[in-house]
This record gives C-alpha cells, sequence and structure tokens, in this order.
C-alpha cells in the first residue's frame, strides 16, 4: 500500500517537475499528469531523477527500493526465501515487509515535500496573475491539507529565501 502512496505522489509532482516544457498553462499540466498516470513505480523513478536533483543516497535509494518493489510483486513467493507455511517464515517476511514499509515512509516525506513546494512555486510564479490562479490554488490548499502540511513560512536571509513547511508526522 505504501508503495502505492509513493507511485501516487510521484505522478502528481512531474508534471511540476518535468524539464519537456514548462507548465504555463492548467490544461497543459493537466496534459502532462495524464501522460504520467498509467506509468509503473520504475518509469516514475527514473522521470524522478532525470528531473530533480538529490543526494547520491536518495537515488540509490530510490533505485533499490524499486528493485526490492519489483522483486515483491514478481517474485516474493517463488524466491524461496520465506517458507510463507510455517510462522516462523510469516514472521520472516512480515520482518521484510516492515523494513521496506519505513524505507517508503522516508522517501514518501521527501516527495511530500517536494510536491508542496513544486506546487507553491508553479502558484506563485507560473500561475500568479492568470485566470487560472484560483483554480491551482485551491489545488495547492487541497494537497496541503490532504498531506497534513500544517504551517508554511517564508524568511529572508540577506538574498535568500527560506521556505518552511512543518509536516504532519505519522
Amino acid at each position: 500500500m505504501s508503495l502505492q502512496l509513493l507511485e501516487q505522489g510521484l505522478k502528481h509532482l512531474l508534471p511540476l517537475v518535468d524539464l519537456e516544457g514548462a507548465p504555463d498553462a492548467l490544461s497543459n499540466l493537466k496534459q502532462r499528469a495524464d501522460k504520467v498516470s498509467l506509468k509503473t513505480l520504475g518509469a516514475l523513478g527514473g522521470r524522478f531523477l532525470e528531473n530533480v536533483t538529490t543526494s547520491p543516497d536518495l537515488d540509490a535509494e530510490l533505485d533499490q527500493l524499486i528493485k526490492e518493489r519489483n522483486q515483491l510483486v514478481h517474485h516474493f513467493h517463488s524466491c524461496g526465501l520465506y517458507d510463507l507455511s510455517s510462522i516462523e517464515g510469516c514472521e520472516a517476511a512480515a520482518r521484510r515487509l516492515e523494513a521496506q514499509h519505513h524505507k517508503v515512509r522516508r522517501l514518501m516525506q521527501v516527495v511530500d515535500l517536494l510536491l508542496h513546494a513544486a506546487f507553491e512555486a508553479a502558484c506563485e510564479t507560473t500561475f500568479a496573475g492568470t485566470p487560472e490562479y484560483v483554480e491551482f490554488r485551491a489545488l495547492c490548499d487541497e494537497f496541503a491539507s490532504s498531506r497534513g502540511v500544517l504551517r508554511h513560512s517564508t524568511s529572508k536571509t540577506g538574498d535568500d529565501v527560506v521556505e518552511t513547511w512543518l509536516i504532519r508526522a505519522d
């Protein structure tokens, strides 16, 4: 389930950060969202890594998580690592799934922060002063409330602007 949430988060993020063209209108953004709507987690992860600069550790973690997801979905039972007919085998499989769940949650927090920042940036730059601003502002606010963004603040230090979001931890 958590892997599906990560996949959904990437499907929301990529139309905002994909470098194939600027989301200069809400209709263009919706078209870009349609293009990624049927992509797999592997394809989405690849696009994310192409379009978002992250740390090498995060890149490796996402790549490893995609490999683990594919192994889980396509080969978990047949890999022979777990005897699912025994209590011990089921407990070992449950421990592995729990560990994977924690990795997904860490990545999901990163995706949520990037998604919120991308929504805010597009709202206040691309859509500012356009007829689509009100609709896009509503999308930003809906996202923030659905993801547990409790507070957003902006501060300026010299020439640098610092954006801060407080995200509810589950």
